[in-house]
């Protein structure tokens, strides 16, 4: 999907990148970036994702097609 489609979906359900962005402790700046698909982050990929309602490879195709691996605490 086109990062602008993303965008839209976002708008049209009344979330903004800055109510994610609050949310999750990061910058508007990071969001924006992930969405656009010049940065990546699962976690706020999947957030986005849950927003829309809408699977992560329909947003990103081929981008998240697993999650990370989570580190063992030492």
């Amino acid at each position: 999907m086109h990062w602008a489609d993303i965008f839209a979906k976002l708008q049209k359900l009344n979330i903004s990148m800055t109510d994610i962005a609050k949310e999750e402790n990061v910058s508007v700046t990071t969001v924006s970036e992930v969405i656009k698909g010049s940065r990546t982050s699962y976690r706020i990929a999947s957030i986005i994702a849950g927003k829309t309602n809408t699977p992560m490879n329909n947003l990103w195709p081929g981008k998240y097609t697993e999650a990370p691996k989570q580190r063992k605490a030492s």
